[in-house]
């Protein structure tokens, strides 16, 4: 959804695919500081108030985390 408003995610995430399949390293890093810079972009453009915007951006790092130890758990399984 965020990525319909801010095009520049999608193609940074594009970028950074396509680089780390091809193992083009300079390709890799500049599509990471691409998408960076296009997520604080987003953020910075948002209408919400700040509170709105620090728990927005406190959930979805916890999400990553449970994310993070449920593979990492998988993976440990086998």
């Amino acid at each position: 959804m965020p990525t319909l408003f801010a095009p520049g995610i999608s193609g940074s995430l594009l970028i950074v695919l396509l680089c780390f399949k091809v193992n083009y390293k300079t390709g890799f890093i500049i599509g990471i500081i691409s998408l960076i810079y296009s997520i604080g972009q987003y953020y910075y453009d948002l209408s919400f108030t700040l509170l709105t915007k620090s728990i927005i951006l406190f959930l979805s790092g916890v999400l990553l985390l449970v994310f993070y130890m449920v593979f990492n758990k998988k993976l440990g399984s086998k």
